[in-house]
């Protein structure tokens, strides 16, 4: 179920309100999945093709994987966010489909961004480097939507994103953050990557947290869009952090 919400792989498991709180858990392991696609699919690209064209065919693949769910929460919030209304004003135009001026430009700005990164990643020499920052940004942003799910009320009476705050706090957080180290650990240690595993968890809990108070204290709490925002903006920023790490390494 969380599999078939958070991607577009075919799976029998329906959306189901009263059952989609336990499916939280399982959160992180959509981001295994889609790590070990991503991974897989930046390997073949960087066999195949030159670096640009690598980069953008990674981004797009990942986009497709993810349905532009999220990239779809990042527009409507940066729309909301940025009328500088009150909140009742905000939360109107997040509900909106159409796409405001805040949002094409956070989301032309972000892919512009992605696509940089990705590519700049698969000209990295040290490639057992690399690899390991595919396999673990989208696990550890789908910790930080946990964490905004589970800490944050949600700002509207109704909405999409309104179930996944039902779950209990204590046993989805301990779950949630004990598949993610589980994870993050065993990819370090099969890529002796430790130091690159550390600063992508790191930059994504403090970019995924910080953003999740600040719109939180916005809103006077969190909706779908917002948890698709921090998904997204939480890559970056972990990616981001592991690019210069290995730049300068």
């Amino acid at each position: 179920m969380a599999a078939g919400f958070l991607t577009r792989i075919p799976l029998p498991g329906r959306y189901d309100e009263k059952k989609m709180p336990l499916a939280i858990v399982c959160f992180p392991i959509v981001g295994i999945i889609l790590g070990a696609a991503l991974g897989a699919g930046a390997y073949a690209a960087d066999l195949l093709l030159p670096d640009l064209a690598a980069g953008a065919i990674v981004m797009i693949c990942y986009i497709f994987l993810t349905g532009g769910l999220h990239l779809d929460g990042l527009m409507d919030t940066a729309d909301g966010l940025g009328s500088w209304r009150d909140r009742e004003k905000m939360l109107l135009i997040m509900k909106d489909s159409r796409v405001g001026a805040m949002g094409a430009i956070a989301g032309s700005s972000h892919l512009i961004l992605r696509f940089a990164l990705f590519a700049s990643l698969l000209t990295m020499p040290d490639k057992m480097q690399v690899w390991p920052v595919f396999l673990v940004f989208p696990l550890f942003a789908r910790l930080d939507m946990v964490f905004a799910m589970v800490h944050f009320p949600y700002a509207r009476t109704e909405g999409l994103g309104k179930p996944f705050v039902a779950a209990s706090r204590l046993w989805v957080g301990i779950a949630t953050a004990g598949i993610t180290a589980l994870y993050a650990a065993g990819i370090a240690y099969l890529f002796e990557a430790y130091l690159v595993v550390a600063v992508v968890g790191l930059a994504s809990v403090l970019m995924g947290s910080g953003l999740a108070y600040y719109i939180a204290g916005k809103l006077g709490g969190l909706t779908g869009d917002t948890y698709g925002a921090i998904g997204e903006i939480a890559e970056d920023a972990s990616v981001t952090a592991a690019l210069i790490l290995l730049y300068l390494l």
